[in-house]
């Protein structure tokens, strides 16, 4: 048994590459709206060019106001009404477990702005009234973004390749009747696509298949055949590794390619200007998607620019069954085909962390930047990264820049660098057995080990992750004696997180597996300094802060991927006592009037802080201390620990210890832990 992510878009049955007009198709002139459709009244921010001026006040909103049950963001949806669809969702979903979950997310969701709120009021306590700190914030972030732009280059042209329905498409082909009636594949208890007639009634991605026969009653719900799939898809990547053998794949349904060489290759005057060189690809890739086409019956959606990001973007641009290219060379360019777009257009940024963004007043990638001061004091470094880099046009979408994309194709570089894990999931209905648990968990770490072979990499950590019948996930990891490849070994630990998970395997409706901590199996030999690992210091932490976004395998699209409470990084992941070696007696940090601290237990210790400004010169600050209050550190504030400390980044795992449950976490996305020395 084999699993595969879920695919996320859509095919045009009109015929071949002829243009589709039946659905709305925005331009880069024409961005389309933010598609989300929840209970709350919006209430913007005044975007602010002058981030040295105080920012405007936002309230809290009340939890239920924040319940996102329709997201129209999708190809196909942009002529459904909203209010109607949102009242039917409503009335057949109120009081199930579904709108339960929706409703604790918004609950905790909300809880979070509400709390981000205040730590933005001390900003503008602190930090607005006060002009040397409010400097110092600045250039703080203004050398963030000078080491983000560094990354920014236009001499290369990526495309990506997004197959158009693609399970709907396929199962379409079997069985041609299906052309002409709106159908999605999946169950009465989740969708994974829909035909473009289905999304014409709302029905989409994501959604219980019951919900969309509340909204179509004639909706034909077809099972999913991944053998199809995986056939057809290696069809596609078979074409288009004719035009870039290093093309990387996004579950079955969408590539990557840099077209550059290519196009050098074999087009050698097409160099020449930036128009000449994206008539040329987009020349080649109305040949590729035609030559798809005619292999597969299937077409697919394409987009051009000079980052994969933007291209990616672009891809959404025409769809279904066409293409558009962003020949964008400069900056202002680039910021100006950004600033209009709502913060959803962003990859990576899902339903939630956008209800997040729009609870702070930022509705937009402008208002992103225009705010980018304050913001870098209320989230995280990694966070905060995440959303300058995405407000300059960088992007954050499997990495951006040259070298980064490019390490699998210098023998040098280290395949580490463009996978820093490799797993699956796979939802199911109800289990009979403790042994049908077992099958789904030994057959995902089987592709697993599988996949981590041919990349020609060893794992040291393995995780686990459930998904149970109230929509509620939870994650188990373990690190392995060794860096390994040796499934029999893998799997013994893998026995041990399942262990706990069996004895309930009746409530569960989705399992993952993934392994972590990769290193090139060449390299299991190499000292440790070699590797990459030791200390670093908190500089070289924010420099490479850039080099670890969106470096997961799945697809960024979260609408049929598991997603917890927000895209924001939960502070969940756990150092043992044992590892620390701390100086408390001659750091401290600049934090106003209160001490910076580690919170720690018998057995773990989080790196955190409670919010705080920077003090100025010459203020009197705590030392470094140890609580059992568990806080968040800013990004301002790791910057302005005094005297410089080192961090390490730890290994997590516990090996003496009996329990099983070495990590719990609710979050999908965990940031690196540091030990600060």
């Amino acid at each position: 048994m084999d699993y595969s992510h879920s695919e996320n878009s859509n095919p045009n049955e009109s015929g071949l590459f002829e243009e589709d007009h039946s659905f709305a198709k925005p331009t880069a002139a024409q961005h389309p709206s933010n598609g989300f459709l929840s209970l709350e009244n919006s209430h913007s921010i005044e975007a602010s060019n002058d981030s040295l001026t105080s920012v405007s006040k936002i309230e809290p909103k009340d939890p239920s106001n924040v319940v996102v049950l329709f997201d129209k963001t999708k190809a196909g949806l942009q002529k459904v009404d909203n209010v109607k669809t949102e009242l039917i969702i409503r009335k057949y979903s109120s009081g199930s477990l579904y709108y339960k979950n929706e409703e604790r997310k918004a609950f905790l969701r909300a809880q979070r702005v509400e709390a981000m709120l205040e730590k933005k009021k001390i900003y503008e306590a602190n930090i607005t009234t006060d002009p040397a700190k409010m400097r110092m914030v600045c250039r703080q972030v203004e050398m963030m973004e000078q080491e983000l732009e560094k990354e920014r280059f236009f001499d290369r042209v990526f495309a990506h390749i997004d197959m158009d329905m693609f399970y709907a498409a396929v199962e379409a082909k079997k069985n041609p009747q299906l052309r002409e009636v709106p159908f999605g594949v999946g169950s009465l208890q989740m969708l994974s696509t829909t035909n473009y007639i289905a999304r014409q009634y709302g029905v989409r991605s994501g959604m219980p298949g019951f919900i969309g026969r509340k909204l179509c009653p004639e909706l034909v719900i077809v099972p999913v055949d991944f053998e199809s799939y995986k056939a057809e898809a290696a069809v596609v990547r078979g074409i288009v590794a004719e035009y870039d053998p290093d093309f990387h794949a996004f579950g079955l349904d969408e590539q990557r390619l840099d077209l550059t060489d290519y196009l050098r290759a074999n087009f050698p005057d097409a160099g020449g200007s930036l128009a000449a060189r994206y008539d040329v690809a987009g020349r080649v890739m109305t040949e590729c998607r035609r030559r798809v086409f005619e292999a597969t019956g299937l077409t697919a959606s394409a987009g051009l620019g000079p980052t994969p990001t933007l291209a990616k973007m672009a891809s959404n641009l025409d769809k279904p069954n066409g293409q558009h290219p962003l020949p964008l060379a400069s900056r202002e360019a680039v910021m100006d085909f950004m600033r209009p777009l709502p913060c959803r257009e962003v990859p990576g940024i899902g339903k939630s962390f956008d209800a997040t963004l729009r609870g702070l007043g930022i509705h937009t990638v402008g208002e992103i930047y225009n705010q980018r001061h304050w913001l870098s004091y209320i989230f995280t470094p990694k966070t905060f990264c995440f959303l300058l880099s995405a407000a300059l046009g960088i992007g954050s979408f499997m990495g951006t820049a040259y070298g980064d994309f490019h390490a699998d194709k210098d023998p040098s570089s280290s395949p580490r660098a463009d996978c820093k894990s490799v797993g699956n999931e796979c939802t199911f209905q109800h289990l009979t057995s403790r042994q049908e648990l077992e099958r789904v968990a030994y057959d995902l770490l089987q592709h697993v080990v599988r996949r981590l072979k041919g990349k020609g990499l060893i794992s040291g950590r393995v995780v686990l992750t459930v998904k149970d019948i109230e929509f509620q996930v939870k994650q188990y990891g373990r690190g392995l004696p060794s860096h390994t490849d040796d499934e029999a070994i893998i799997r013994r630990t893998l026995d041990d997180l399942l262990s706990p998970v069996l004895a309930n395997f009746m409530n569960y409706r989705l399992l993952g597996v993934r392994l972590e901590k990769l290193i090139p199996s060449c390299e299991l030999e190499r000292p440790l300094e070699s590797r990459g690992g030791g200390q670093a210091t908190l500089d070289r932490f924010f420099n490479k802060e850039r080099e670890k976004r969106g470096r997961e395998e799945t697809p960024l699209d979260d609408d049929d991927s598991v997603e917890e409470e927000g895209a924001l990084p939960q502070r969940t992941n756990r150092i043992y006592a044992s590892h620390v070696r701390g100086r408390t007696d001659d750091c401290h940090v600049d934090n106003g009037t209160r001490a910076t601290s580690l919170s720690s237990a018998s057995d773990v210790v989080f790196i955190d802080s409670p919010s705080r400004s920077p003090s100025t010169a010459g203020e009197a600050t705590p030392h470094l201390t140890v609580s059992s209050s568990p806080v968040v550190m800013s990004f301002h504030e790791l910057a302005s620990v005094s005297p410089p400390l080192e961090a390490q980044f730890a290994n997590t795992e516990k090996s003496d210890s009996p329990s099983v449950e070495d990590e719990v976490s609710n979050s999908n996305y965990q940031d690196d832990v540091i030990i600060v020395e």
